[in-house]
């Protein structure tokens, strides 16, 4: 198809929403044991761990050109981690995979394309001073995980990952 005729029928530029793609995302009820379960079972042993908000500790690494997040958070804060919180504290679930868009015209292009697919935004922040723009798209019904998004301008571009270490 055209991209003339994607814009004609769809109302956006066509998009590739698999573009950029970086982080597989999961979801766990502790910390320290699941860092341990992934540096025991699969040999990534360095981690950058964070709590940026009271409600949410994270563990960011990176393997190759792959980065592994896993989030801790507390029960009811965002409503799409809930059911991905497993009763194990040794196991995590994949909840989501992310891409990093490089510009403000491909953070526009996406939200038009998922708003004219229909696809329901799950949960989406702005943070930093306008310097990150996140959202959680519903994609569990296509393709059984969210889909996060993520756009990183100005001093965030090169500083929010720039301690995430390297396995």
């Amino acid at each position: 198809m055209a991209a003339d005729e994607q814009q004609r029928i769809c109302g956006c530029a066509n998009v590739n929403l698999f573009q950029g793609f970086f982080q597989l995302g999961y979801v766990g009820a502790d910390l320290d044991a699941a860092v341990e379960t992934i540096r025991r079972d699969y040999g990534v042993t360095k981690y950058r761990l964070s709590q940026k908000f009271d409600w949410l500790r994270q563990a960011h690494t990176w393997v190759g050109d792959l980065m592994i997040e896993i989030n801790i958070p507390a029960r009811g804060m965002v409503p799409a981690f809930d059911d991905y919180i497993p009763q194990d504290p040794a196991t995590v679930n994949l909840h989501h995979l992310a891409y990093m868009l490089p510009d403000e015209a491909a953070w526009e292009a996406t939200c038009a394309q998922i708003e004219a697919a229909g696809m329901p935004l799950a949960a989406s922040a702005t943070m930093f001073d306008g310097e990150m723009k996140a959202m959680y798209v519903d994609t569990r019904r296509t393709l059984g995980h969210y889909s996060e998004f993520l756009l990183l301008t100005g001093s965030a571009r090169d500083s929010f990952y720039a301690d995430v270490p390297r396995n």
